[in-house]
């Protein structure tokens, strides 16, 4: 895991920011597979890690919760909508 945050950081620092989105909308699915690989729906598995894992990161800022946008319902619509928007985006030079 600490490899993937880790490429996380390197492609931010790069100012790869694709790459790094790319990465971090998929490590629920990696890492939830992990977790339970019986689980068949892998829109189930990305939603529990990610509520499980991620959610609260996003709603504490250590003084007071912030509601979080986006329940973790949500996140696998936002994980599948952001390859098809950026592959017309940008380019390598």
């Amino acid at each position: 895991m600490q490899h993937l945050i880790d490429d996380v950081r390197c492609a931010l620092k790069a100012q790869s920011w694709n790459a790094a989105l790319a990465l971090a909308l998929a490590m629920p699915d990696v890492c939830g597979y992990l977790e339970t690989p019986a689980e068949r729906s892998s829109e189930r598995r990305y939603v529990r890690w990610f509520k499980q894992n991620l959610e609260i990161a996003f709603t504490y800022d250590r003084r007071h919760v912030i509601p979080f946008p986006y329940p973790g319902s949500s996140a696998p619509a936002i994980r599948s909508t952001f390859p098809a928007s950026r592959m017309t985006s940008g380019g390598c030079s």
